[in-house]
C-alpha cells in the first residue's frame, strides 16, 4: 500500500470507496496490508448497511400517498422509527427480490436503530460494528426501558 496512507484511519464513505476500488490486493507483498483492505471493506459494508437501514426506516414511516401532493403526503409521515405503511416488508422484499422474512429483518432493525438505538445506528454507519452486532444489541435491548437501552 502507498506509504503515508493509513487506510485504517479513513472513515467509511466516498473517499474510502474510491481508494479501495483502485487497490489490487493481489499486488501487495505484505499480508498485513491485505488484511487492512479486508477490514476497510468491512467498514464500507457496515456503512452501506446503515445507509440502507436509514432509507428503510424513512420508507416505513410514510403512509401510502398515491395521488396526493408532496406537502399533503409529508404531513402524514410518522416520526422516524414509526410504521405507517401496510406491509412495507412485502414492498421491500418485492423490490429487492428477497424473502419477506429477510425484508422483515431489515425493517425491524431499521425501526429500532431509528427510534431508540440511534447510537448503535451511528456505530454501524461509522463502521465500528457490523449489522450482526447491531442486531445483537437490538435483541439484547428489546425488553429494556428506553433510557437503559440508550445507555447500552
Amino acid at each position: 500500500m502507498d506509504d503515508g496512507v493509513d487506510i485504517a484511519a479513513i472513515a467509511p464513505g466516498a473517499e474510502l470507496a474510491a481508494l479501495l476500488s483502485a487497490l489490487r490486493p493481489a499486488d501487495f507483498d505484505d499480508d498485513y496490508d491485505v488484511l487492512e483492505v479486508v477490514a476497510a471493506w468491512d467498514r464500507m459494508i457496515a456503512w452501506a448497511n446503515a445507509g440502507q437501514l436509514a432509507a428503510v426506516a424513512e420508507f416505513a414511516r410514510r403512509p401510502w400517498s398515491i395521488g396526493e401532493t408532496p406537502d399533503v403526503a409529508r404531513a402524514k409521515h410518522g416520526p422516524l422509527g414509526s410504521l405507517r405503511r401496510d406491509n412495507p416488508d412485502d414492498e421491500i422484499a418485492a423490490r429487492l427480490s428477497i424473502s419477506s422474512g429477510s425484508a422483515g429483518f431489515r425493517l425491524g432493525l431499521a425501526l429500532e436503530l431509528a427510534d431508540g438505538l440511534t447510537a448503535t445506528g451511528a456505530a454501524l454507519a461509522a463502521g465500528q460494528i457490523d449489522v450482526q452486532k447491531a442486531r445483537s444489541i437490538a435483541d439484547g435491548c428489546c425488553y429494556l426501558d428506553p433510557a437503559t437501552a440508550a445507555q447500552v
